[in-house]
């Protein structure tokens, strides 16, 4: 793997592919990072094609836990995210048109409960009609 220094103090690291693999921040500015530490650490799990399937995270204060995964159906429908343990606990759902606009995003918690978390309507040719 190769790493990118940036000058904020983040490093990643890419396959050979040019995609994200792992991406170290260290919010002190510290070039090693040390038990103590205050860090994160985000991993990729990728397909064969390179959509990312799970994202895994860790923190200084945290152990290593499932953060998102992915929902594909014949391309993304929406990602479900986890709590610090690991449980998935929140699904998010995103609605498309034929264009492939995206129209709503609707979220559903552990109680079963659905949220409209937000939504757009188009003109003809694509532009978003602000304050709708």
């Amino acid at each position: 793997m190769n790493s990118v220094n940036i000058q904020n103090s983040e490093t990643r690291q890419f396959l050979l592919s040019s995609t994200r693999a792992i991406k170290l921040i260290n919010h002190r500015q510290i070039i090693f990072v040390e038990a103590d530490d205050n860090y994160s650490i985000s991993w990729y799990v990728r397909d064969a094609s390179g959509n990312i399937l799970a994202t895994y995270y860790k923190d200084a204060s945290t152990a290593q836990h499932l953060d998102e995964v992915n929902l594909f159906g014949a391309s993304r429908i929406g990602m479900a995210q986890a709590n610090t343990s690991g449980t998935l606990n929140k699904y998010v759902y995103e609605l498309s048109n034929h264009i492939g606009n995206l129209r709503a995003t609707v979220s559903k918690d552990a109680t079963s409960t659905l949220n409209l978390e937000s939504y757009a309507d188009y003109y003809p040719f694509g532009m978003t009609i602000p304050g709708r």
